[in-house]
C-alpha cells in the first residue's frame, strides 16, 4: 500500500496525482474504502486516516456516486468525528430523489441526458446503509467476532438508533442505543458480548460509547 510519509497519507499511485488527472478530480472513494470494507486498521495512526479523508474529500467529483460519501460517514464516525460524519451522511441523501425517495447515480437525475444515468441505484442505498451499520453503529466484522462501537451524535435530531434483527452466525440480535446507553439484546440463539454468555431474551448494557465485542458462545 503507497504511503507518502511527507504528507502522511495514502496517494493513489506514484506520483499522483500527475498531469493525466481531470483536474484533480477523483471520481468516487478508493483509496478511503481501505477502512471500510477492506478492514485496513492504519498502523500508521489514526491521524493518517484522517488526512485521507480530507485529502480526497475535496477532490471528488461533485456528480459521483453517493456511496462515497457514506465511506465517508463510516470513516468520519470511527473517529468519532460526529459533525464531520453527519456532513457526510447527509451529502450522501442529496442522491435520494424525491417524492419515493428513489436512489440514483448522480446527485442531478438528469445529469446523464441521453441515458437518465442509474434509477433504483443500489449502491446507493446499500452506501446508506452501511452508513448506519458500519458507521453510526460502528460494527465491524471480524473472523471471529464483530466489533463495534455507537457514534451517537445528540444532533442528529433522534432521541434513539435501532439495529434490529441482525443475523451473525445463527444469532440474531437487537442494537439500541440512545444517549445514554447502547443495548444489545439477544433475540435467537447464545453468543457472548464483552465475554458475558447471553442466550435469547437476555441482553448487554454499556455506556452509549462503549465499544463492544460479539462472539460466539462456544
Amino acid at each position: 500500500i503507497l504511503f507518502d510519509e511527507a504528507s502522511r497519507f495514502h496517494p493513489e499511485y506514484v506520483g499522483f496525482p500527475d498531469a493525466q488527472s481531470k483536474e484533480d478530480v477523483v471520481k468516487q472513494a478508493d483509496v478511503t474504502m481501505m477502512k471500510h470494507p477492506l478492514g485496513y486498521e492504519y498502523p500508521e495512526g489514526d491521524d493518517v486516516l484522517k488526512n485521507d479523508l480530507f485529502h480526497y474529500e475535496d477532490m471528488y467529483d461533485e456528480n459521483g456516486p453517493a456511496m462515497t460519501d457514506f465511506i465517508h460517514t463510516i470513516g468520519w464516525c470511527s473517529l468519532g468525528e460526529t459533525e464531520r460524519c453527519r456532513s457526510a451522511f447527509d451529502r450522501g441523501q442529496r442522491n435520494q430523489q424525491p417524492q419515493f425517495g428513489i436512489w440514483t447515480e448522480t446527485v442531478d437525475p438528469l445529469y446523464h441526458p441521453n441515458d437518465m444515468g442509474c434509477y433504483n441505484f443500489l449502491t446507493g442505498a446499500g452506501g446508506a446503509l452501511q452508513g448506519i451499520i458500519h458507521g453510526y453503529f460502528g460494527l465491524t466484522v471480524k473472523d471471529d467476532c464483530l466489533e463495534g462501537r455507537v457514534a451517537w451524535d445528540s444532533d442528529l435530531f433522534v432521541d434513539r438508533l435501532e439495529l434490529r434483527g441482525l443475523s451473525w452466525r445463527g444469532v440474531k440480535l437487537d442494537i439500541l442505543a440512545d444517549g445514554g446507553n447502547t443495548n444489545i439484546v439477544v433475540t435467537k440463539g447464545c453468543c457472548k458480548v464483552e465475554g458475558a454468555k447471553l442466550c435469547k431474551g437476555e441482553s448487554w448494557v454499556g455506556d452509549v460509547d462503549s465499544s463492544f465485542r460479539i462472539e460466539e458462545a462456544l
